[in-house]
Parts: structure tokens; C-alpha cells; sequence
């Protein structure tokens, strides 16, 4: 999948200079709602989930929601270290420098950083910002190595993370009304669409079905290039794109490191131990390309460890990997029945609900509510979908 020629990737909308009002940003509700109870609390707050999901834009929204309330520009200080003019700023004190030079000295004030893991040991700066008292912090990362170091050790119980998702239908639909698109003649084919490209709200852009998935493949182009192969140290590539690609075919099956390995040790001829498979997966979690639903036995109410299923953090990584021509009625049905699994999981991902696979060989879900209760204390039990 790596070896997919770069296409250009503009940020989902264009974002003008400090103090140049921005053009309007589809805002993605459900997650402000999280965060305004934050705005001005000085607990960090960590916005996580697979590259171009939105989280740049969710940041700019909320910068202009601030303005709305009346804080002035320069209290507000935003930097995208994606941004080629930010390319230099590479170490702990470059950040701290740009941070410092950027930053009035008095007032409440909003600092907003932008794939902050493209900076080694960022953890003390930020530590340090927060100490300072007064500001209020926002952070974006696209794989989990951000929430896995020191930010982590020295920073419990002073960050919140918000795991971001690409559009679930329903924001699918309205991003289409709120950019003008012309509409389709049923739901039906809305749904198709979706299915066919996923979520990345940059594809919605663009008109051209090829184009829209010349996009989804450079967004997973990029993913491996920046979240895997510069930060985890992977010896065969080859072999673990193949891995991949087997995850994404067999998504919403259950599977596990084990069995895997062995597809591939007595069905493709290719060695390969199970511990190297479980490292894969983990891997492929941290960078968010997927994420995984645990086994539930209904009987214990437990989570059981073995035969979980993975999903797709996108419906649109699928079809990169299909044939180009899917003419058998046997073949769509398949994709067809998957896909409906996946769109449950994507609707129920980014609330308060946990997914899990149901055991007894039954291909169904059951979503649990997380910390609900009934009026009278007991937990919500569990739904079948």
C-alpha cells in the first residue's frame, strides 16, 4: 500500500493567516460538545484519531468559537507542525521557542498545537506551559505513540484525550448539505457513496470518484510512511503490508495473531511466528488504521480474550484493496454484509458506547453503554444489534 504515487492533499479547508477571518468549517458537534466544558480548564486536552479525520479543523472551529466569546487573536496561538514553515521546528527547545515568541505574557491564553508528536521529548514543554498557569491547552496527534510516553507518566490525571473519527453517515449527510452538494435522487445511493469512500471529510470535496480514491489512498500512503515506518522499526515491510492487507480484507471476522500466522505459515508459504503478527496488529492500532472489538460472552458479561474482531477506522480502506471490477453478485453481497457491520461500529465509536463481538460463532454485535446508569444505580445491560 505504501507505493502509491502522492497526490495533492490540501487540509480539509483552507485556513488563512493569524488574525484573517477563516472561510466557514463544517463544525463536528458531537465532539465540541465534549470539549467546550473544557475550554478553559487547564487540564490538557488530546484530540487522537487516524490523519485527516478532522482534528485540524475541529481545533480551528473551536479557535473560533473563542473569538466568538470575545477573546482577542493574540491570546490565541496556533501551530501546525505539518506545515512546511514549521519544518524546523524539530526538538523540545524549537518548540519552546516558537511557543515562547508567539505567546503574550498576561491573560488568559489558548495555545493549540498540531501533531505535537512530530516534536521528540514535546512532554516537559508542554508540562512546563501548563505549570505557567493561565493557558489553556489543546493537542492533536495521529497514532498513539502520543499518549504512550511521558505525557502519560508525568501528566495523569492532568490530559483528557478525545479519540476523533472520520464522519459517521449522519455527519456524512450533513457535511453534503452544508457544502452544497448536489443532492442524490434516493438515500440509497448516499448510502452507496459512503459505503464506496468512506468518511474522510476531504473526499467529500471532491467530485470525481477516482479522485476521491486516489485520496483515501494517500491518506493511508501517508500513515505508513509517517506513524509506521519513521517511528516503529519494522524489518520485512513487504510482510507487514501483506498482513495488513489481509486484516483489511477480513475485517469484522473474528481472527487472531495465532490464527493468522498460520494462514500465512500453511496457505501463502510465508514464515511467520505469531508474536511478529500480535506486534503487527498493535502496530496497526497505534496508528490508528483500526481498532479492535474484543470477544463478550453474555453469560459472564466478560470480555473474553481470544478471536477478536478488527475494524476499519474508515469504510473506505476497504475498497482499496478489493479487485477493481466487482461483478459477482457473491462478491458485493460479502462487501455488502461486511460493510453493514462496519457502519455500526462507525456509528457507535465516537459516543459513550463500547463494542464488543458476540461469542458462539454468532456474527452480531453488542454495544454496551459506558458509564450510564439507571435511575436506580444498576448498568444498562446490553443490546444486540
Amino acid at each position: 500500500m505504501s507505493r502509491i504515487h502522492s497526490i495533492s492533499t490540501p487540509t480539509c479547508f483552507p485556513i488563512g493567516k493569524v488574525g484573517e477571518r477563516l472561510p466557514r468549517i463544517y463544525p463536528r458537534e458531537s465532539y465540541l460538545a465534549k470539549l467546550r466544558p473544557f475550554y478553559d480548564s487547564d487540564i490538557i486536552k488530546v484530540i487522537t484519531g487516524i490523519r485527516r479525520c478532522g482534528k485540524s479543523c475541529l481545533l480551528l472551529t473551536v479557535m473560533d468559537e473563542l473569538r466568538t466569546r470575545g477573546v482577542q487573536e493574540e491570546s490565541i496561538v496556533y501551530l501546525n507542525l505539518d506545515k512546511r514553515s514549521l519544518r524546523h521546528v524539530k526538538t523540545a527547545d524549537d518548540l519552546d521557542a516558537e511557543i515562547e515568541r508567539r505567546m503574550p505574557e498576561s491573560g488568559m491564553r489558548y495555545l493549540f498545537i498540531d501533531e505535537v508528536q512530530n516534536v521528540e521529548g514535546f512532554e516537559p514543554v508542554v508540562n512546563g506551559w501548563r505549570e505557567e498557569g493561565d493557558v489553556s491547552i489543546f493537542l492533536t496527534g495521529s497514532n498513539s505513540y502520543l499518549l504512550s510516553g511521558e505525557l502519560v507518566t508525568k501528566l495523569t490525571g492532568r490530559y483528557i484525550e478525545f479519540e476523533m473519527f472520520t464522519l459517521d453517515f449522519g455527519e456524512w449527510l450533513d457535511m453534503r448539505d452544508f457544502l452544497g452538494a448536489e443532492p442524490h435522487a434516493s438515500r440509497r445511493e448516499d448510502l452507496e457513496e459512503y459505503l464506496t469512500f468512506g468518511g474522510f471529510p476531504k473526499a467529500l470535496e471532491l467530485a470525481d470518484g477516482d479522485a476521491k480514491q486516489a485520496y483515501v489512498r494517500d491518506v493511508i500512503a501517508q500513515i505508513i510512511e509517517k506513524d509506521i515506518k519513521r517511528r516503529v522499526k519494522i524489518r520485512n515491510m513487504d510482510v507487514f503490508e501483506r498482513v495488513l492487507t489481509y486484516v483489511v480484507n477480513n475485517f469484522g471476522a473474528p481472527i487472531n495473531s495465532a490464527n493468522i500466522a498460520e494462514h500465512f505459515n500453511n496457505v501463502e508459504r510465508l514464515p511467520l511466528r505469531r508474536e511478529t503478527v500480535a506486534r503487527y496488529l498493535s502496530i496497526m492500532e497505534s496508528a490508528k488504521i483500526i481498532c479492535k472489538c474484543r470477544r463478550f460472552d453474555m453469560k459472564s458479561r466478560r470480555s473474553l480474550g481470544s478471536q477478536e474482531k478488527y475494524y476499519l477506522s474508515d469504510i473506505g480502506i476497504y475498497r482499496l484493496t478489493l479487485p477493481e471490477a466487482l461483478d459477482t453478485q457473491e462478491l458485493e453481497a460479502l462487501a455488502a454484509s461486511l460493510q453493514a457491520d462496519e457502519i455500526v461500529v462507525a456509528e457507535l465509536a465516537p459516543g459513550d458506547i463500547g463494542v464488543h463481538g458476540l461469542v458462539d460463532q454468532v456474527g452480531g454485535l453488542v454495544v454496551q453503554l459506558h458509564d450510564h446508569q439507571l435511575p436506580d444505580g444498576r448498568q444498562p445491560a446490553e443490546t444486540e444489534v
